[in-house]
């Protein structure tokens, strides 16, 4: 399929957290209750719509286990934007996604590196004030937050196009140069400003 723009999107967080949960239900339509540990990395590819652009992603799962963050360092180099899981329902997920960000952002070679927190499990029993602490770091650092339950499918959707828009809307449009974008097919030059010369793509769609 021909698409306009190539992102790379890293996910990190603690082990047990959603992250392969939530790229499964979005990428492959399943969702398997059984916790299955991600050994090392694993990788989807997506397709979205936006602003009559299509763009093709490169999601990459990451494990949260301590053994393999020297195997994962190695990813963060060339992203495009950072998604970080915690568990609403274990409070200290969140301590720990905050510094999942600050190795993410520490170790990027981005000149800009746009932050997605997900606050997942919302079914499952948790505190508000968490909820609200994880918003006001956002809202103090520039992330973006979104609450979300792989479980019962809420808002996931949502969380996926949402930090798609978001390396679009400040990375693309403003024409910041990023590691983790390409134009087109020409995967091995980064983005310089968006292109208004690309032919119209064909319609979108997600595979695994």
């Amino acid at each position: 399929m021909n698409y306009d723009y190539l992102m790379k999107i890293i996910f990190v967080g603690a082990p047990c957290v959603g992250k392969t949960s939530l790229l499964s239900r979005y990428c492959n339509k399943h969702y398997d209750p059984k916790y299955m540990p991600t050994i090392g990395v694993d990788f989807h590819a997506t397709y979205h719509r936006v602003d009559q652009k299509t763009i093709k992603c490169h999601m990459w799962d990451t494990a949260g286990q301590e053994q393999f963050k020297s195997i994962i360092n190695s990813y963060y180099k060339g992203i495009a934007a950072a998604v970080c899981m915690f568990d609403v329902s274990e409070p200290n997920s969140f301590n720990e996604a905050k510094t999942w960000i600050d190795t993410v952002k520490a170790a990027s070679s981005a000149e800009y590196l746009p932050i997605l927190l997900v606050a997942n499990k919302i079914d499952l029993h948790h505190s508000k004030s968490l909820i609200s602490d994880a918003q006001n770091y956002c809202d103090l650092n520039g992330y973006a937050f979104i609450e979300t339950s792989v479980h019962k499918g809420i808002r996931i959707a949502e969380a996926m196009e949402s930090v798609v828009q978001k390396i679009y809307n400040e990375v693309i449009v403003p024409g910041i140069p990023s590691p983790g974008v390409k134009l087109g097919n020409q995967e091995k030059e980064p983005l310089a400003k968006p292109s208004k010369q690309l032919s119209l793509p064909q319609k979108c769609c997600t595979i695994s």
